[in-house]
């Protein structure tokens, strides 16, 4: 067919139709492509007429506009109709597929279209080709719509859940960070009391100490006891403060907050806040973390609760990246004077993307984690909230090198913050 094509000049011309032909006659398929022309169609087509060439036709190549419809010979020595038409259903794609013969029973021509074909054209009734093409074109479209349809409903389906589980693990946080916070208070109260009483004590039992030697008290000889006691008390109350930091860290994340975007805040306090409540994950994934503040960060208008849920997701995903406890996240935000931008960046030493999956990365669903119950949600509401900001979110990345996720808000200008102050 390569031999026929250069002969009469068949090279894939561009055009509004994309045609797979499946013929081994050079006649036939002319007056196939012939008819398509008179009805309107300019025709960009292949000729193929084994299962081998068929498949490679079907599969593509990088780049490839997708075949619009497939014309298939009923009957050729290497590949029948029947065979096309199965091997097109093993690829999944939805390409209007059309028969083409000479004259054929009626049972044979039932049997066709249960088969999953869109019609059936005898040669000597090619007047019915274009109008058959026309209507498989639009039904083929309108399926095509409808499944993009179908994907969006799932899309915004999948949000809804996703938006019902968090607030419902909203109001659970907030009832946990409650019930807990009642009998944290207790042990910061009493821990000051003892505290307190210890100090006495132990100026009554050092003088007992001196006069009578060492003796046991709950198990440990005073003199141990003495130094013991003091750090048990002042690890009992530093335990408590951290409850209370990360039931504060709960119930400010759970807190529901309106959709007004004008409030001024301070990033860092909103990243400080997004790192206490990680603090379990983080110590849990790895030994290197630092977070560098900097120093005189002019603030931000938006929401602080919503930037602190990016950081989260953002700290979370490097250090789900990072493979091994011997590998670091560094934290950190800067002040872009040209660009009168606050930047929060997070830098992992982590496997890295390759670039096609950092492009992807803040796509609706799309994850690399499935394994660790991914939902391909975190980035994608993240790069919202960040849009809705009027920042941007960008990644860094290389396999092998790690992943920088930088974040860039608008800052509130100097003069604006001067005059805010003076109001």
């Amino acid at each position: 067919w390569d031999f026929f094509s250069s002969l009469l000049g068949w090279q894939e011309m561009s055009g509004e139709l994309r045609a797979l032909i499946v013929e081994d006659s050079r006649d036939d398929a002319a007056l196939l492509v012939r008819e398509l022309k008179r009805g309107g169609f300019s025709v960009d087509f292949l000729c193929v007429d084994t299962p081998e060439a068929l498949r490679h036709a079907l599969e593509g190549a990088p780049g490839d506009r997708p075949w619009g419809i497939v014309i298939a010979d009923f009957s050729l020595p290497k590949l029948d109709g029947l065979d096309a038409l199965r091997l097109l259903k093993e690829t999944g794609q939805d390409i209007p597929f059309i028969l083409i013969s000479g004259a054929i029973s009626e049972e044979i021509a039932v049997s066709v279209m249960k088969a999953g074909a869109q019609d059936f054209i005898t040669k000597g009734n090619l007047s019915r080709l274009v109008p058959a093409v026309e209507r498989e074109l639009k039904e083929a479209a309108h399926r095509s719509a409808r499944r993009r349809m179908e994907e969006e409903v799932r899309a915004v389906n999948e949000r809804l859940v996703h938006a019902n589980k968090m607030a419902s693990l909203g109001t659970l946080a907030s009832g946990v960070a409650h019930e807990i916070n009642n009998p944290n208070n207790y042990i910061m109260l009493n821990a000051e009391l003892l505290a307190d009483a210890w100090k006495d004590a132990a100026a009554i039992l050092e003088g007992y100490y001196r006069s009578n030697g060492d003796f046991m008290l709950g198990g440990l000889l005073f003199s141990e006891m003495k130094k013991t006691a003091p750090e048990l008390l002042s690890g009992i109350k530093d335990g408590a403060r951290r409850i209370k930091d990360i039931v504060d860290g709960l119930k400010d994340f759970s807190r529901i907050e309106s959709a007004d975007l004008h409030r001024e805040f301070d990033v860092n306090k909103a990243v400080d806040a997004a790192v206490r409540l990680l603090s379990n994950e983080i110590t849990r994934y790895t030994d290197i973390f630092t977070f560098a503040p900097a120093a005189d960060l002019p603030p931000v208008r938006g929401s602080a609760q919503r930037i602190e849920q990016v950081v989260i997701n953002l700290i979370l995903n490097s250090l789900h990246a990072l493979g091994g406890r011997g590998r670091g996240v560094r934290l950190g935000t800067f002040y872009d004077a040209g660009r009168h931008e606050v930047i929060i960046k997070v830098k992992d030493e982590g496997g890295g993307m390759p670039k096609e999956v950092a492009g992807r990365a803040t796509e609706p669903f799309f994850t690399t984690k499935t394994d660790m119950g991914g939902t391909g949600l975190g980035l994608s509401i993240s790069y919202s909230i960040i849009k809705e900001h009027g920042g941007a979110l960008e990644f860094e990345s290389a396999p092998g090198v790690g992943t920088i996720a930088i974040v860039r808000l608008p800052a509130v200008s100097r003069a604006r913050q001067a005059q805010t102050g003076q109001n």
